[in-house]
């Protein structure tokens, strides 16, 4: 059963005109419908659900869904019901707004090249000087030089992650993958996340990265890393990235995040607050000083779920 309008958005003139047409048909992709069943399963109702439709000219349509299974007093699924929401305006807007990005970033990876070509030609003839110039005033000048171009160097090495931000569209992913990357070289990982998977930029690796070099740079002590999830009451769900180090002294919790603090690059946590901003995850510490720090992460009751299709 359909409604009027719901045949009008594919493309027919009346719901009785679609009389023998199957779901399967309105589907642009085959497996893209069983990933919408296997969430319907795994969930029981799935909200602003992704898909795209064909027309009954053959256009593509991307609509969300929100939907959920329908059944009989025996408690026996008899079908999907939902609502269907055309957002293929909204797509094509996207793409346009990523075309544009693309070239900004392309201009943007010329421009950083010929800056850091410029900075190794600088920090190589600062080297120079200071070696002609081991003693005296100089010295001292020559020295605060090479530590601001390094500053420099670091700061526009950096804008190659940042300028990644936002790009592409959010996915869903299972938090497990992106693990399994960032633990790469780094302290054993205790992971307890299960099949949880989260709607996040694709640069959710680089949140994960970013806090295992953090634990590693600076928590001297941590032998491990512990990550784990518990549920919220509001449905909301908080994953948690905790070690066994030195942790963060109470008077720095919020300053963190905050641009340039810190004793490296500076923008190593402010940069995963950004990433995970994207989807509305939030971000903080709340480890207790001299046991350890512990990241946590608020994700929105929209933005996780439990299956096994996600990336």
């Amino acid at each position: 059963m359909i409604s009027p309008s719901g045949a009008a958005l594919a493309g027919y003139g009346s719901p009785e005109e679609m009389i023998g047409v199957t779901m399967q048909e309105l589907h642009a992709d085959p497996l893209e419908r069983e990933r919408f069943l296997v969430a319907l399963r795994a969930n029981g109702a799935v909200g602003g659900y992704p898909l795209v439709l064909k027309m009954k000219d053959g256009t593509l349509k991307h609509v969300t869904v929100n939907g959920h299974f329908f059944t009989d007093a025996e408690g026996s699924v008899l079908g999907v019901e939902g609502i269907i929401h055309d957002v293929t305006d909204l797509h094509l807007a996207e793409q346009a707004l990523r075309q544009a990005n693309r070239q900004i970033n392309l201009m943007s990876s010329i421009t950083r090249h010929d800056i850091l070509n410029q900075l190794t030609v600088l920090l190589g003839n600062l080297s120079f000087a200071q070696e002609e110039a081991p003693e005296g005033p100089l010295s001292g000048y020559l020295e605060k030089m090479s530590i601001a171009a390094g500053t420099i160097q670091r700061q526009i090495e950096f804008t190659r992650d940042y300028q990644d931000l936002g790009v592409r569209a959010p996915e869903w992913q299972r938090v497990s993958g992106a693990i399994r990357t960032a633990a790469a070289g780094g302290l054993p990982i205790t992971d307890e996340t299960d099949g949880l998977a989260i709607y996040a930029d694709p640069m959710l690796v680089k949140v994960f990265a970013n806090l295992m070099d953090n634990t590693i740079r600076h928590a001297e002590s941590a032998t491990r890393v512990h990550l784990r999830y518990r549920p919220e009451e509001n449905g909301d769900l908080t994953l948690v990235w905790e070690d066994d180090g030195v942790g963060i002294p109470a008077g720095e919790k919020e300053r963190i995040f905050d641009r340039g603090f810190g004793k490296n690059t500076g923008l190593g946590l402010f940069l995963i607050r950004e990433i995970l901003a994207i989807t509305g995850i939030t971000i903080a510490e709340r480890g207790e000083p001299g046991e350890g720090a512990r990241f946590e992460m608020r994700v929105p009751s929209r933005a996780f779920r439990f299956d096994s299709e996600a990336v």
